[in-house]
């Protein structure tokens, strides 16, 4: 008796622990680099979500929750399946030994598996089910008030924002805003669209979506229900499809409408094949895709074209790696040397669960697409109850149920505090209440059958627009999509549950977990030192962006605010006029460079694989060197030399990285002004690591024009022709997303060089500083 009480308790303190970590996550946006993701010193935004080192530590939870499900329950996973489960964990242990900047990414795919683990296991536990449907399917809710308040009053903000700090933020980027980068971001900026904390549309559409289809099935399939459970059931449907529709994406917005059409036919006609019909309708959207690219580009349609395209692509990558992938974090560098020619984008995702994992996992990712297969295709059975021993109340249901959503929203709050406006916490409050709500109605009203269609539902709009986007492996979402995944699979059956299939998944959670812990006192020492190395730089930035709004509104009060406070900073009084104020800011910005390469040293030696950091601090040793080249030329050398050295070892480190070789190419760029009497000389060594580096980007137009500037710059006016006539050529093949195609005033520049003109000489879409791709 005491050991069953003990194992009730293990399994639901893991599932608990699953649940809020994962739809904490999902509740707060990503932090990868926090600082230095762009030049802190010209832009540096509070921190508004999870950095890598939390993250990574909810991936822990996640995963060791995950572990206790299946030691502690007899349903889930068979020998199988959970054999499966461990071959895809264990390459995620290896690829987190042999290099640890794979540790995050891995730790996002292994929460990812753990949560289809413990929530199909977990649906076998009495009540464990309801309080899972009513978290997963009232968060629709939360995202339909947050939705509102960002398209309503956020975004118009935004913009208005944006237009006050645009040239700092192109600048702190290193961006050209004729360029296609910013005109990219700048019609990506002008959708009002809901992003809730994925920062993409198509990823809230995801959980619109299955939380719309859920809920119309629960109030749909549930009876012995009041006429006002309904109603508020079917609002919080309401409330979730607005989010969803919201959103304009055409692939959400179809994978809930087949998804809801099988299910609904399926469990009418076919109840015992229904499991094997969402199946069928997800690989339906593959073959699709496939065939789309079979079509070509005779068709005005471009998505699916573009989706095609990545699976090209990625088949191709997993040709080169095929036992274990090309690892966690890895995609993108390999997708961008093996895509298509005329594929213009160089995406971080195929954008298509089976292709997902196998690129990246290889047979691992085979392993795991036979799990959610397996899963989803069994034979389901027609009337399949938990048992309820009365071990846990509806009451206490319904409190687990709240305390989920709770703590979500305590997290959500925690996280975005340095940033919060009236606004965001009273959408934040009305979103977490209606969140609570639709959880509680589903815990206490919720029957059996109207809950299990409703997980099915909400897996199978999951599993279809899993085919089409990048939701389950997005940073933040992809723990909160895998409860939605193993919610469905739970739903089709509950399974035997194999005692050696679930120790064997248990052991794998358990080695990735360990692996993770071994990673994580580096990435803690890493994001301390971007910390102390961001102190002034916040500071600086902060009063850099005060007093551009302020001379924008001819603000002489909030001018001479500023004034004050830099003249504090430096000891001196600051006349309050724009120009001298500005003036002092750089002085601030060039006395404080000393202290923000110390910080960003420390951040090196405990992330010494981390090519943003060691860019980070290029810059800024670069800039050390420009300030003393006058007063201290030897001390300016000696900064600028260091940067050099920075960079070559991140080229012997990251052979693979295109940004490593931009980055030492552009340092040594800069010696043509540190070390003007050998200038010639490291321009030449710059243009030969830009063609090294060319072979990892071998369709890119900016590569080829910056290397065909460069030799135009030396002289090599033959030399600088191949290459400009390359750079064309590139140009030319991106013609399916003109946004991606070098800017006219740098095109015009290449053509002259491939006439044999000078050229736009140092011109480039991205600048020629340290890090430019």
């Amino acid at each position: 008796m005491r050991a069953e009480r003990g194992r009730l308790i293990g399994a639901w303190a893991g599932l608990l622990a699953v649940l809020a970590g994962a739809f904490g996550r999902a509740v707060c946006p990503a932090e990868p680099f926090p600082w230095w993701e762009s030049d802190a010193f010209a832009f540096a935004p509070p921190l508004v979500g999870i950095t890598p080192s939390w993250a990574m530590a909810l991936n822990i939870v996640i995963v060791l929750g995950a572990a206790a499900v299946l030691a502690c329950v007899r349903g889930g996973p068979g020998r199988v399946t959970g054999l499966l489960a461990a071959a895809g964990l264990g390459v995620l242990v290896w690829h987190t030994a042999v290099d640890a900047e794979r540790a995050s990414g891995a730790g996002d795919f292994a929460a990812a598996m753990a949560a289809i683990l413990a929530a199909w296991a977990g649906s076998s536990l009495p009540g464990a089910r309801r309080v899972m449907v009513g978290v997963a399917l009232g968060f629709g809710v939360m995202l339909g008030v947050s939705g509102v308040q960002e398209v309503y009053i956020e975004h118009p903000r935004t913009l208005a924002s944006f237009e006050e700090t645009r040239d700092a933020f192109y600048a702190a980027r290193g961006w050209d805003p004729d360029g296609p980068e910013a005109a990219m971001y700048e019609e990506r900026l002008s959708h009002a669209e809901p992003t809730g904390a994925f920062g993409l549309t198509n990823v809230l559409a995801t959980f619109a979506g299955a939380s719309a289809v859920g809920l119309m099935a629960l109030a749909l399939s549930a009876g012995g229900w009041s006429r006002a459970t309904r109603l508020a059931v079917v609002a919080a449907a309401v409330v979730s499809a607005w989010a969803l529709m919201a959103t304009v994406s055409r692939g959400a917005i179809g994978a809930a409408a087949l998804g809801a059409l099988v299910v609904g036919v399926g469990w009418a006609q076919w109840r015992p094949w229904v499991g094997r019909a969402v199946l069928g309708a997800a690989v339906c959207v593959v073959l699709a895709v496939m065939a789309r690219g079979v079509v070509g580009e005779r068709l005005g349609e471009r998505s699916l074209l573009f989706r095609a395209q990545y699976m090209q692509g990625t088949a191709a990558v997993w040709a080169e790696h095929p036992v274990a992938g090309v690892g966690p974090g890895r995609f993108q560098d390999a997708y961008t040397r093996l895509k298509p020619e005329r594929a213009p984008e160089e995406v971080t995702s195929p954008h298509s669960l089976a292709f997902d994992w196998v690129g990246v996992l290889g047979l691992g990712g085979v392993a795991w697409v036979g799990l959610v297969a397996s899963g989803f295709g069994r034979r389901a059975s027609r009337d399949e109850a938990v048992p309820d021993d009365g071990a846990v109340g509806t009451r206490v249901l319904v409190r687990m149920a709240m305390g989920v959503v709770g703590a979500a929203v305590l997290m959500a709050a925690y996280s975005g505090r340095a940033a919060v406006v009236p606004e965001t916490a009273l959408a934040l409050l009305i979103g977490g209440f209606g969140w609570a709500v639709a959880a509680g109605l589903a815990c206490a009203k919720g029957g059996e059958r109207g809950v299990r269609v409703g997980a099915l539902g909400a897996g199978a709009v999951a599993l279809i627009h899993g085919q089409l986007d990048v939701t389950p492996v997005w940073v933040v979402s992809a723990p909160a999509w895998g409860v939605l995944i193993g919610l469905g699979i739970g739903a089709v059956g509950l399974g035997g549950g194999d005692r050696i299939g679930r120790w064997a998944a248990g052991l794998g959670l358990v080695a990735v977990a360990a692996a993770l812990g071994w990673r994580a006192g580096g990435v803690a020492r890493w994001e301390a030192g971007l910390d102390r190395a961001a102190a002034w730089p916040r500071m600086i930035s902060q009063a850099r962006l005060e007093l551009a709004v302020a001379e924008r509104r001819g603000d002489a009060q909030g001018v001479a605010a500023v004034g004050q406070r830099v003249g504090d900073w430096l000891g001196a009084g600051v006349r309050a006029e724009p120009r001298a104020v500005a003036d002092a800011i750089e002085g601030a910005v060039l006395g404080s460079q000393e202290s923000a390469a110390a910080g960003l040293r420390e951040a090196v030696a405990a992330r010494p694989g981390h090519v943003g950091t060691r860019s980070a601090l290029a810059r800024v040793l670069v800039t050390i060197a420009m300030r003393d080249l006058d007063r201290a030329p030897e001390r300016a050398r000696a900064a600028w030399l260091e940067a050099v050295s920075l960079m070559e070892e991140a080229v012997a480190l990251r052979p693979g990285e295109p940004s490593a070789w931009s980055g030492l190419g552009g340092v040594l760029e800069r010696g043509t002004v540190v070390d003007g009497d050998r200038g010639a000389v490291w321009l030449g060594r710059a243009v030969e690591v830009w063609t090294e580096g060319d072979r990892l980007t071998p369709h890119s137009p900016a590569a080829a024009a910056r290397i065909a500037e460069g030799l135009a710059r030396l002289g090599r006016a033959d030399e600088a022709a191949v290459w400009a006539a390359r750079a064309i050529g590139r140009d030319d093949a991106l013609e399916l997303e003109p946004r991606r195609r070098l800017s006219p005033g740098r095109r015009a520049g290449v053509e002259a060089i491939a006439r044999g003109g000078a050229g736009s000489g140092t011109e480039s879409d991205t600048g020629s500083g340290v890090g430019s791709p």
